[in-house]
């Protein structure tokens, strides 16, 4: 997806497709070729909850209608509707007719994610799940690649035994709540399977606030360790944001994203971008960017938008609390009864949201084990307001990492900081993890993608370093671990430079 992102006449599009971007998985760098280790005696079964997946979601699934319910995108596609589109709007003369052009291609696209007033889903849309260990599903194999969490998944079978590992996958859209009582359903199998009292789990992702409903349904007695990797526990800005309409487009953000996502080795290519840079186009682009947002902004929400990411229960899960009520309004302002039965869903999340430091603090203090993993410095989708501040590509770093202070990209906390603790200070000076939730049990990898724990990946080792150590490690145990790391492209960590 941001590979199609990067090409500059996708920016249109992009307006319509803001909401699942955040949550779509980059490409992921070539892994090891799968060698098996030494099975780990572990006490405790492992649970993977992992993040939004397009591809996984099936219309009609088991019939001969059965097809994917994300159709896919590509540059031929995007550029083919975006001449017709410009021939619809100089037809006609209107800028709308260029957007019916362009919400109607995203309709064909992804309009059967879309959900009803309640909040369910509107179509015949199912995902395959994994209801007992993965012992029982031999014929499960997934790409070791992408996405990250079937490398975690793999890792973990290889260690423990497919007996002692379960996966949840699910349909990434629909109530966190429910998911938390499937989640609990699967545990309790984990727990039966295994005559254990408690598991571990990592929650990838959008997994981080299906774990939170868990954590505030049914406590923390049968889980042992915690990780959340690249998680929505803290929920996001760019949904906050698109939830409001505070769409905009900055050029520096977009530039950064067009570097991040061409392949470095394309000498050529990139040195384009940057000549093209210099001279200005992406100022020029950003403001028939912006042009477009301001006359087509009413339309993509009124026509796309509001009936089809705007009635996903996950997304307004991971908005912001304290913004809840304004994205409401900016939403379903005047039309409150139509929505009633998903805005009474949305009200349960944002007492969960508001009362999310005290779930997760008294879980610690009730024995369970945490640890918080997290990227940075990275662009994000350049189409909402806090784009510029801390990202791995698609979602917020400073509440992945548990609400750290993070300086915006290109910038640093400056030398009049007021910094408290030295130690919890970034060597790059933009991370001060002090005020974090749990700072000695929170890592921050400079330069790596989301959820970067790729099959036979230095980062995929670490992962499991500190689900498999007797006693949970800190950020001080391990000098080839600490708590500010670089990642290279292919995923191994290294000291700051």
């Amino acid at each position: 997806m941001k590979k199609i992102i990067a090409l500059l006449l996708s920016l249109i599009l992009a307006l319509s497709c803001a909401v699942p971007a955040f949550a779509a998985s980059p490409a992921a760098p070539t892994v090891t070729k799968k060698v098996t280790p030494p099975k780990i005696d572990t006490e405790y079964p492992m649970v993977v909850i992992r993040g939004m997946d397009f591809y996984t979601l099936k219309y009609k699934a088991g019939t001969k209608y059965e097809e994917e319910v994300f159709k896919g995108v590509d540059a031929k596609s995007i550029l083919s509707t975006l001449g017709k589109a410009i021939l619809e709007g100089v037809k006609h003369w209107d800028i709308h007719a260029f957007g019916d052009v362009v919400i109607d291609y995203a309709k064909d696209i992804i309009g059967r994610m879309a959900c009803d007033e309640n909040g369910d889903s509107k179509y015949d849309v199912s995902i395959e799940q994994y209801t007992r260990s993965m012992a029982s599903y031999p014929e499960f194999s997934g790409d070791l690649g992408s996405p990250s969490e079937i490398g975690i998944l793999h890792r973990a079978v290889d260690l423990y035994g497919a007996k002692k590992v379960y996966y949840y996958n699910y349909d990434y859209r629909l109530d966190p709540i429910m998911h938390a009582k499937r989640i609990n359903k699967l545990i309790n199998t984990a727990l039966q399977e295994n005559n254990k009292k408690q598991v571990n789990v990592i929650s990838a992702s959008m997994g981080g606030i299906l774990m939170l409903h868990y954590l505030n349904k049914f406590g923390s007695d049968k889980i042992h360790r915690a990780i959340f990797l690249s998680s929505t526990f803290m929920g996001t800005y760019v949904s906050t944001d698109l939830l409001q309409g505070k769409v905009t487009l900055d050029s520096e953000n977009l530039y950064d994203l067009v570097l991040q996502v061409l392949d470095s080795d394309k000498k050529a290519l990139v040195g384009l971008i940057k000549a093209l840079h210099a001279v200005g186009a992406f100022k020029l682009v950003a403001k028939l960017g912006t042009w477009l947002i301001s006359k087509l902004k009413d339309q993509v929400y009124d026509e796309f938008l509001r009936d089809t990411f705007g009635t996903m229960p996950a997304i307004w899960a991971v908005t912001q609390p304290e913004e809840i009520d304004a994205c409401l309004q900016y939403m379903f302002g005047g039309r409150e009864k139509k929505y009633a039965g998903l805005i009474e869903k949305i009200r349960k999340y944002k007492s969960v949201a508001l009362h999310r430091e005290k779930i997760l603090q008294s879980c610690v203090d009730n024995g369970m084990e945490l640890a918080v993993i997290a990227s940075y410095d990275r662009a994000a989708v350049p189409l909402y307001e806090r784009a510029n501040g801390q990202s791995d590509g698609v979602l917020d770093s400073p509440l992945m990492l548990g609400k750290a202070t993070m300086a915006v990209r290109h910038q640093t906390l400056g030398s009049d900081y007021p910094v408290k603790n030295r130690r919890y200070i970034s060597p790059d000076n933009i991370i001060d993890m002090s005020t974090a939730l749990f700072p000695e049990y929170t890592w921050a990898i400079k330069d790596a993608p989301h959820v970067p724990t790729d099959y036979g990946s230095d980062i995929n080792n670490m992962l499991f370093w500190i689900m498999n150590r007797k006693t949970m490690p800190t950020v001080r145990s391990n000098a080839r671990y600490p708590q500010f790391m670089q990642s290279s492209s292919d995923l191994e960590l290294r000291p700051f430079e």
